[in-house]
């Protein structure tokens, strides 16, 4: 299998409320890291089980990690079209970020990766990319760009590890 041309292979993965994950081998210089896609919580009271869930994600794992998804929570005001924010939520997920020391590959190319499609949009940030420093100094030129959506409310997001220039 391969990603912008590096080849890898699997060595495990796990299926869980909230998450995939795999734990990865890049086949040209044996480097392993962990791949979590995520898909949180879109109402209030489940909102604290993804967060949990987060935190044992990345206390179950002392290596590299890129982390990224859905995470249906938003980081600060301007991730949201409108003022309608629960700070509650918006706290806890960055507490989540800084208590694991996690870095965001920002999106250059969007500033909202969601929208309800309705007349009057709200729209919100919600997709994103994180890694652990591990990662990004193995890969210090991974950027993540958002490509047109197709039959989604949601803008998909695409790692490029950096190993070419045919993603800029």
């Amino acid at each position: 299998m391969g990603i912008n041309n590096i080849k890898f292979d699997i060595l495990s993965w796990d299926i869980r409320s909230f998450y995939v994950s795999a734990h990865i081998r890049n086949n040209c210089d044996s480097f392993c890291w962990r791949l979590i896609t995520v898909y949180g919580a879109a109402y209030n009271e489940h909102k604290q089980d993804f967060l949990d869930v987060l935190h044992n994600i990345m206390d179950n794992w002392d290596g590299p990690t890129l982390l990224g998804g859905d995470f249906n929570l938003i980081r600060s005001s301007s991730d949201k079209n409108n003022d309608n924010i629960n700070y509650h939520w918006s706290d806890s997920f960055n507490e989540w970020i800084n208590h694991w020391s996690l870095m965001e590959i920002k999106n250059p190319t969007r500033a909202y990766t969601w929208t309800n499609n309705q007349e009057q949009p709200i729209m919100a940030l919600l997709d994103r990319v994180f890694t652990a420093t591990e990662l990004e100094a193995h890969y210090p030129l991974i950027l993540v760009k958002g490509i047109p959506k197709m039959g989604s409310d949601h803008v998909p997001l695409v790692v490029h590890f950096g190993n070419s220039q045919t993603f800029r």
